[in-house]
Parts: structure tokens; sequence; C-alpha cells
């Protein structure tokens, strides 16, 4: 069944957009529900009991985890960090070169979640727009990242120079810590610039 196309043709009107919209995401919706329940269908698959034996079948998760990543419709990641840290219980790790899952070297046996009290899509947390858009905090994150010696591990120098890589000069610098200060001042708090 082809999927219907939107263009500037077929949707002119508030009423015509707010219709494809709901049409869009509620096949989204369920299409996140149908991946729910493969991811459940293959996590059984390889917890299955064979002549007595637990199969350890990774193919069918392996499966989902390579058409997700080449497919680019859903994320990926997350549907990794599911099967990883929900479904196996971190006992399986990623072959990278054979694009399927294997046991984790730090796992003695295989583990399975067979009953997963939340679904792929509601793991995790989600960034808000709102979150998207927030470039201030972004920043803040970054270099705090940056500055982190077990994450980044660069220097105060380092940072500032990959500041200024990006277009912020030696004036705007010195604008900005002499409009701190200033307003550190008009606080009449103790405004301490670290040196490096």
């Amino acid at each position: 069944m082809a999927l219907k196309q939107f263009d500037v043709n077929n949707v002119q009107t508030s009423k015509q957009f707010n219709s494809a919209l709901s049409d869009v995401f509620a096949g989204i919706t369920g299409r996140n529900k149908q991946l729910q329940q493969l991811l459940i269908v293959a996590v059984n698959e390889a917890a299955r009991i064979s002549g007595g034996q637990v199969t350890n079948n990774l193919s069918w998760l392996s499966a989902v985890l390579a058409k997700a990543d080449e497919t680019k419709g859903v994320n990926g990641q997350k549907i990794a960090l599911y099967v990883k840290e929900v479904l196996c219980c971190k006992s399986v790790a990623w072959d990278v070169k054979k694009l399927t899952l294997k046991k984790s070297p730090s796992a003695d046996v295989l583990e399975y979640n067979l009953a997963p009290e939340v679904s792929w899509y509601d793991f995790g947390k989600d960034p808000a727009v709102k979150e998207a858009f927030d470039y201030g905090k972004k920043l803040t994150s970054t270099v705090k990242a940056a500055l982190d010696e077990t994450k980044g591990g660069m220097t105060i120098a380092e940072v500032m120079e990959a500041i200024m890589a990006g277009g912020v000069t030696s004036t705007d610098l010195g604008l900005a810590l002499q409009f701190m200060a200033d307003d550190a001042a008009k606080l009449d708090t103790n405004f301490d610039i670290p040196m490096q």
C-alpha cells in the first residue's frame, strides 16, 4: 500500500493540514506499537528453550537494530539502549563488523526480560522541544563536558580557543567579562574569574 503524499496542491487549508498531520502521527504511533510487539517476539525467540537449553538466538533482535539503523525511520539509538538495558539486562554487545548482537564480554550468561514494564518509545528521557532550542543550556553543557577530566579533559585555554574559533573575538570576551563583573558588583557579590 502506497503512502499518501502531501504537497501544496492537496494541503491548502489549516483543516487539511491538521487532518494530514493527525493521519501521519497516528501512523507513527501505530508503527511504534508494532515495533514494540516485534521486539517482544524477538526477545522471546532469544530466550526460547530448545532441547533443554536456551537458544540465545539473537538474530531477530539484531535484525531489528540493523533495520532501525538502516532506515533512519525511528530513533535507532533509543531502540539499541532499550534492547541492551531493558530486554537483555546489559548482557549483550553490538558487533559493529557483523551488525549482530553477541554476548557482552562482562556477562557470564545472557539474561532476558520477557515482560518489560516500559515500551521502547517510552524508555529513557525524551528531550523536550524547548530544550532543542535552548542554545545557552546546550553550550553550558558542552563547555562543562569539555572541561570535565573524564570526558573532554580540555583546559580553559583550549575551550576559549574553541570559542574564538567559532567567531567570538577577544574584544567580545573582554566586554562579556566586563558586563558580568558589572552585574556582579550591582548584586554586591564577589566575582572571581578563574584563570588557568
